[in-house]
């Protein structure tokens, strides 16, 4: 719940920026950078020592995503599911930041799917810490196909197409 609190206060201060290719948004590099520096300032506790500096500017470059975007998937919800899915991958494995990937990954995810025109809600009913040890399993994973259709199976099942 704190995080909804968090990105509504996010949302109002900061001006999303986003490059369309074949009519999908795409979160700019500055965005994602915004975004993780916000979030890692938000959930920063005093005993903790947090640092919002960049890593490595490689991750965000995302060169994986022209590899989907050249497939020739004909539906544009598949490829927004598997843009999703790269995009938590590589901010959650490429750690393009000091701290704050994995947070920072999911946020972005939940920014592409909604700049797209889906809501995506986190199963937090669910077996809650199985959910935690799924996603932990598929950070570690190295790519291959059927990790990606699993992942992109599960984003799936937990994001609703927006009204408006």
């Amino acid at each position: 719940m704190r995080l909804y609190i968090y990105l509504a206060e996010y949302l109002h201060k900061k001006d999303f920026r986003f490059n369309v290719v074949n009519n999908i948004n795409y979160p700019t590099v500055e965005t994602i950078k915004n975004l993780h520096d916000f979030l890692v300032i938000k959930y920063q506790k005093d005993i903790d020592k947090i640092h919002t500096g960049q890593y490595s500017l490689a991750p965000l470059q995302f060169t994986g995503i022209k590899y989907f975007l050249e497939s020739k998937e004909d539906k544009r919800e598949d490829i927004i599911f598997r843009g999703a899915h790269i995009f938590n991958k590589f901010l959650e494995e490429g750690h393009p930041f000091i701290d704050g990937n994995k947070r920072t990954g999911w946020v972005t995810l939940w920014l592409f799917l909604a700049a797209n025109g889906y809501i995506f809600i986190f199963p937090i009913h669910e077996e809650g810490s199985e959910q935690a040890k799924k996603v932990e399993k598929w950070a570690s994973y190295k790519e291959n196909s059927e990790n990606i259709k699993e992942i992109m199976d599960w984003i799936s099942r937990y994001i609703k197409k927006r009204k408006n």
